[in-house]
């Protein structure tokens, strides 16, 4: 039976300091060369927004425009959409489901021809290849994503029919030397969902 005294308080110590220390330059070049970690032993640096030559940030919302039987519309927020989801997260989540990619369909081979290697892909690391699917490549709104919408639908408005919902992306300018008022605002894609 283990028993717990100090000198084993200072063995686990010093074998979680030694841990740390090894899995810091691990996390280092996965963050450079792969993706932001999470969990992470270090936090992000939280650079903020990049801006180019001309002192402007650009950022890409969407509206939600819901088409009832009849005809009438109506325009939501993405975060009304996704108004269950982390306030942190949703805009995340709306890009990989509900945001067209210049890549098309996924290659076959998009992994290797190996089959060993697509398995060790899927198997192991499954949440960090279907993101980095789903970053650039889409065929559209996958089936699951089509229900979700059409459940949503049913909550927010239970006393009509929705026929269609269009998530509109645009491309927004902000600049500093126009006191962060929108400079530009031009639409970008546009997914439609029947339901």
């Amino acid at each position: 039976m283990f028993k717990w005294n100090s000198q084993n308080s200072e063995r686990w110590v010093r074998l979680l300091f030694a841990t740390v220390i090894v899995l810091f330059p691990f996390q280092y070049w996965f963050a450079k060369c792969v993706t932001e970690p999470y969990p992470a032993l270090l936090l992000p640096s939280f650079e903020g927004g990049v801006f180019n030559a001309a002192g402007e940030v650009s950022i890409e919302p969407a509206d939600v425009s819901i088409t009832f039987l009849g005809g009438k519309k109506q325009v939501i927020s993405l975060r009304s959409l996704f108004a269950d989801a982390p306030s942190s997260q949703f805009h995340v989540m709306a890009y990989y489901a509900l945001h067209p990619k210049p890549g098309g369909v996924p290659p076959a081979n998009l992994w290797s021809n190996a089959r060993w290697k697509r398995v060790i892909l899927w198997r192991l690391f499954s949440g960090f290849t279907q993101g980095k699917i789903r970053r650039q490549y889409w065929s559209g709104p996958e089936p699951a994503t089509i229900e979700w919408v059409r459940g949503r639908m049913k909550d927010l408005f239970p006393r009509q029919t929705v026929e269609r919902v269009d998530v509109i992306w645009y491309t927004e300018i902000y600049s500093k030397h126009n006191h962060w008022k929108i400079t530009q605002r031009s639409p970008g894609p546009r997914v439609e969902i029947k339901l």
